[in-house]
C-alpha cells in the first residue's frame, strides 16, 4: 500500500521485478496492493485480481492470482515464501520458490508436497542451503544460493558512492540481531 513501509524481502521482490522489467520481459507482480497499476515497467495486481473486475476487487482472494497463473503462459514464475502456491500446475517454463526464512519441519518453509512443481529453490546463503537440506532434503541442484542486496539509492542518508568491501551496513530492524552483531559478531570480524 502506498506510503506503507515494506519488509526487506518484499522490497527485494519488488526491486527484482523492476530490474527484470528493465531487461525487457513483461513482469506482473501479485502483491498487497488495492488497485491494479503499472510503474517502472511492472504491472502490480492485487492477490484477488479478477480479469474484467473493477479496481480494488479483492473479494475472491486468492483465486485471482491462482486463476491467472493457471491460465497465463509464463517463462518464469517466482513465488516468495509460499510453497503452497505451487500446488497447481502452471503453463510456465520454470518455477522458482524464493525462501527468505530459515526452514522448519512443519512451518511455511515445507515444500515437500509441491517439490514436483519446482525447478529451483532460492536461498540467501550457503548456511541457509545447508539448513534447508538438513530439514527438508533435496539435491544440491534443487537449490540456488542468492544473496540480499542493498540499493543505496533507496536510502536518503547515504550519499552516492562506489561499493566498498570494508564498509558494513546493517539493514534489518534493530531487534533482528543488531545487539548480537555489535557485541558478539563484530569483535570477531575485527579480529
Amino acid at each position: 500500500k502506498s506510503g506503507q513501509p515494506l519488509g526487506g524481502s518484499e522490497t527485494a521482490g519488488a526491486q527484482a521485478c523492476v530490474a527484470l522489467a528493465k531487461l525487457g520481459p513483461r513482469v506482473t507482480l501479485f502483491c498487497n496492493t488495492e488497485n491494479q497499476h503499472a510503474a517502472d515497467g511492472v504491472t502490480y495486481l492485487p492477490f484477488g485480481w479478477v480479469p474484467g473486475a473493477g479496481p480494488g476487487n479483492t473479494a475472491q482472494f486468492p483465486k485471482g492470482m491462482f486463476d491467472y497463473l493457471r491460465a497465463t503462459p509464463a517463462d518464469v514464475v517466482i513465488v516468495q515464501r509460499q510453497p503452497m502456491v505451487f500446488q497447481f500446475e502452471y503453463p510456465s517454463k520454470c518455477n522458482i520458490l524464493w525462501q527468505h526464512d530459515l526452514a522448519t519441519k512443519s512451518g511455511p518453509s515445507n515444500f515437500g508436497h509441491v517439490v514436483w512443481n519446482l525447478d529451483r529453490i532460492w536461498v540467501l546463503s550457503q548456511f541457509m542451503k545447508r539448513q534447508y537440506q538438513s530439514v527438508h532434503g533435496g539435491p544440491d541442484s534443487l537449490y540456488r544460493t542468492t544473496r540480499n542486496g542493498v540499493d543505496l539509492d533507496l536510502i536518503d542518508s547515504v550519499p552516492a558512492q562506489e561499493r566498498d568491501r570494508f564498509k558494513c551496513v546493517f539493514t534489518a530492524r534493530p531487534e533482528r540481531g543488531l545487539d548480537i552483531l555489535l557485541t558478539q559478531a563484530w569483535p570477531e570480524i575485527l579480529k
